[in-house]
């Protein structure tokens, strides 16, 4: 979530730019999907750690079907991270006591 933060801080700094055939230009338009991206991702988290995980894996052998199916997709890495960082919390905690 720190490095989303890093992130999302960077892009709230940048400017936004008019394009010619659309209100923003291309660039303002990538910065404002990531940074969406990024605020969203770090919600999901939140929930996570929070013990409500509103995101499943979808299982390797079938096709998305859902929006559900795409966010599973999208936030897997995360999901994996997470886990890591919970075994790697859990056997910190036991080498202490």
């Amino acid at each position: 979530m720190e490095k989303n933060d890093e992130r999302i801080a960077e892009l709230l700094s940048t400017t936004v730019s008019s394009g010619l055939l659309s209100g923003w230009d291309s660039e303002t338009e990538s910065n404002q999907r990531e940074l969406f991206g990024l605020l969203s991702a770090n919600y999901l988290l939140f929930r996570l750690l929070q013990g409500h995980n509103i995101v499943s894996k979808r299982p390797d052998d079938l096709d998305p079907k859902t929006q559900a199916d795409l966010l599973a997709d999208w936030f897997s890495l995360t999901l994996d991270q997470v886990e890591k960082a919970k075994d790697v919390s859990g056997e910190h905690q036991e080498a202490q006591s």
